[in-house]
């Protein structure tokens, strides 16, 4: 593989995480309604005078999230989460012209495939553009956006991290084992179950569930807190900390059978993913204690990305031979 091709899917794949990362600051400073309109080509061009400015806040002053919520906000107030946002959609740009410009450049010297270079420039287009139906979605009548597009919106970027992942995998060194599993049951279990918690965990964050309970690894003294069927957020919250349970378990379990029956030079990315997954899991319980400090968050969040990336580096890159059993070394 042309070393400029795979510095290229590195750069994209650090330039995806950083873009989950400001996403989560984004969210979690409340910073995504800011601004009221979608300018894919004109918007890279902030306000740069107080006419302008009094205009953006004259359109935000319009909002459900300024009439119930910020209706005691200056303009001071104003550019600081406005530049959260204009960050994250600054971002984006940059992201689409990274996958542009260097791809044409490889396209026209077929080092890339259209069918590959199409799908990485569309992926980014459509992302964008979903990320604008979401915060559409907190512009009509709640002055929050639909936690449900906001999940659509992380595992698109998932879908973006994880292709570009793949393109990377094919030419990386091979996972060789040496014998076959006897428990092949768990490699689509726990590619469900993460599914599900990340799922789960969108809507953690869309529905502010995390300040439900500030202690582990009970709720309000109990395992079933009362009540539970009758708050989303009390629901969700509880879900999804058990089914981070459920995935710590499986990935453990996963991983400990993986290195069993890997070859010693194979056994680095079970590793990995085991180590990153209990990250995870000690991370979470520390945000749910400390009532969800921001960077925590963040970090959270991108780790749920990282542990994708590990469990996706050992579908992708482990190795059978023709006669369809695993290679011996």
């Amino acid at each position: 593989m042309d070393k400029k091709i795979r510095i290229w899917y590195v750069g994209l794949i650090a330039l995806v995480l950083l873009m989950i990362s400001v996403g989560g600051a984004t969210r979690l400073t409340e910073s995504g309604l800011s601004i009221t309109e979608w300018k894919p080509v004109t918007g890279i061009i902030p306000p740069l005078t107080d006419k302008d400015w009094l205009e953006e806040f004259g359109k935000y002053k319009l909002t459900p999230q300024y009439l119930l919520v910020n209706f005691q906000m200056d303009l001071s107030q104003y550019k600081s989460i406005y530049y959260w946002e204009y960050g994250h959609r600054l971002l984006g740009r940059i992201i689409f012209l990274y996958v542009l410009l260097p791809g044409l450049f490889f396209l026209r010297r077929k080092k890339v495939s259209l069918f590959n270079f199409s799908i990485l420039l569309t992926s980014i287009g459509f992302q964008g553009l979903m990320g604008w139906v979401m915060v559409k979605s907190g512009l009509i009548k709640e002055p929050q956006v639909s936690a449900y597009l906001l999940a659509v919106h992380y595992f698109l970027a998932l879908a973006l991290l994880v292709y570009t992942f793949y393109l990377l995998c094919a030419y990386r060194e091979p996972i060789y084992f040496k014998k076959k599993s006897e428990t092949e049951w768990l490699t689509p279990t726990v590619g469900i179950f993460l599914c599900l918690q990340i799922f789960y965990g969108c809507l953690m964050s869309g529905l502010r569930a995390g300040y439900m309970s500030d202690t582990f690894p009970l709720m309000s003294g109990q395992f079933v807190p009362e009540h539970l069927f009758d708050f989303a957020a009390l629901f969700v919250h509880w879900t999804h900390r058990w089914l981070g349970v459920a995935v710590a378990v499986l990935i453990t379990i996963y991983s400990i059978s993986g290195l069993q029956r890997t070859v010693r030079n194979s056994r680095g990315p079970f590793i990995h993913l085991l180590g990153i997954t209990l990250s995870q899991i000690l991370l979470g319980i520390i945000l749910v204690i400390f009532h969800v400090p921001k960077i925590g968050a963040v970090f959270h969040q991108v780790m749920a990305a990282l542990i994708v990336l590990g469990f996706c580096n050992i579908l992708f890159r482990s190795k059978m031979n023709e006669s369809g059993f695993y290679e011996k070394n």
